[in-house]
């Protein structure tokens, strides 16, 4: 029970003296402890109560255990090399180098590079980590200068990202991205230069695709419409080879087609045969008419040739 009360009158007192001495104006120190060797320089090991913010009590001070060489680094938060600071009143821990703050350990969130982490890991600015293992997994991330990679592996299955000119993913060891995401929006699979929104080179199997369509070709039904003759349309094929307005087989193959657009071109070919039917059929119908009536005429001639006979 002695021990424990000199141990702290001891603390008391030396926390008294402390404040005492400590300044009440943001950036004044006071040193409470050092430790020295000499390895060519003079090396010394020391603590300094620190004042972060105008203050006369210990929520304005820190404890910073700093390193000081020869009598150039003597100024905590300045000039101490490699030095650790705690904040007794906020928890806050913080490291640095000199006047530079490193790493910050706030509220339980780390920030690296940032002394106001508002996160449980920020860092403020560019990351390179080269084949870390983490439980079985790595990542990779080359320099800005060349290109930028990251992936995830385990059991020898591989998942690589990589984002320079946009995001590309690959599966297995392959350096082939299965999966491309330009810059400007364009999705590819199966391609890493998707020239359209969605840009996919190989087969697609779904259960319905919807394609949206404008100016459907219905106007080929109203009045005015001039859907041409039979005769002009055999000139036509014999002449190109394909009906008119649809592409040739040679574009087709070179420049693929457009699904929307084709099937607005189909629908119109398919009005303009309903119409040619339709034609066709009144054709067919004046021609029965015709017959009929040539029909009852050569009955008529019959039936007057039989009566002359019988008059003979």
């Amino acid at each position: 029970m002695k021990k424990i009360i000199i141990v702290l009158t001891i603390v008391l007192g030396f926390s008294k003296n402390g404040n005492a001495q400590l300044g009440g104006a943001k950036g004044d120190a006071f040193e409470i402890s050092s430790v020295g060797g000499t390895t060519g320089n003079n090396m010394m090991h020391k603590l300094w109560l620190y004042r972060n913010k105008a203050g006369v009590d210990w929520f304005s001070a820190s404890l910073h255990d700093g390193i000081a060489v020869d009598i150039s680094f003597l100024q905590p938060q300045l000039n101490t090399r490699t030095w650790w600071e705690r904040n007794p009143y906020t928890g806050e821990q913080t490291w640095g180098d000199m006047a530079a703050t490193h790493m910050t350990l706030s509220g339980g969130n780390l920030g690296v590079g940032t002394s106001t982490p508002t996160s449980k890991l920020e860092v403020a600015g560019a990351v390179d980590l080269k084949y870390n293992s983490i439980d079985g997994y790595w990542l990779k991330h080359t320099d800005l200068g060349g290109n930028t990679i990251a992936g995830f592996k385990r059991s020898g299955n591989d998942l690589l990202i990589r984002a320079f000119d946009g995001i590309g993913f690959s599966v297995g060891n392959s350096e082939t991205k299965a999966v491309t995401i330009l810059t400007n929006g364009n999705f590819g699979i199966g391609t890493t230069v998707p020239s359209e929104k969605l840009s996919v080179n190989g087969k697609i199997r779904a259960r319905e695709i919807k394609v949206e369509a404008n100016n459907w070709p219905d106007y080929v039904f109203e009045k005015g419409y001039k859907v041409g003759t039979l005769e002009e349309l055999e000139s036509y094929i014999k002449a190109n080879k394909h009906l008119p307005e649809m592409p040739a087989a040679k574009d087709v193959e070179t420049n693929g087609i457009a699904v929307s657009e084709m099937l607005k071109l189909q629908q119109q070919k398919i009005e303009e045969l309903t119409l040619y039917l339709i034609e066709q059929n009144k054709s067919i119908g004046t021609q029965n008419e015709k017959l009929l009536q040539q029909g009852k005429q050569i009955r008529l001639l019959k039936n007057q040739i039989n009566a002359i006979k019988k008059k003979k």
